[in-house]
C-alpha cells in the first residue's frame, strides 16, 4: 500500500478532498472499528497517546499522521487498508 502525504491550506480543503474520494469514509470506519472492539474514545486516545478531545477530532475528519493510523489500526486489531475502505461495516 502506498500512502501519499498531502498538505491542505485549511480544513475545508481537506474535507472537500475526502468527499471527492468516491465515498471513502475514514471517520465512519474509525467509529465502526472502535465500537466493534468495544472501546471508548478515551481508551483509544490513551493507547495512541493523545488527549480524548484530540481523538474525538480524529473521528471528526481531522487529518491523521501515518503513525496515528498505524497505532489506531493496531489497537483495533485491523489494518490501515481496512480503515481506508469505502464501507467497513458493509458485508464483504
Amino acid at each position: 500500500m502506498t500512502i501519499s502525504v498531502m498538505y491542505y491550506n485549511n480544513k475545508h480543503d481537506y474535507n472537500s478532498h475526502i468527499k471527492n474520494k468516491g465515498g471513502m469514509n475514514i471517520t465512519n470506519n474509525l467509529k465502526y472499528y472502535r465500537n466493534k472492539s468495544g472501546y471508548r474514545q478515551k481508551d483509544a486516545a490513551a493507547y495512541i497517546n493523545v488527549t480524548p478531545r484530540h481523538y474525538q477530532r480524529l473521528e471528526a475528519k481531522t487529518p491523521y499522521s501515518v503513525e496515528q493510523f498505524y497505532k489506531i489500526a493496531n489497537y483495533f486489531n485491523t489494518t490501515i487498508d481496512n480503515l481506508l475502505e469505502q464501507n467497513a461495516d458493509s458485508p464483504k
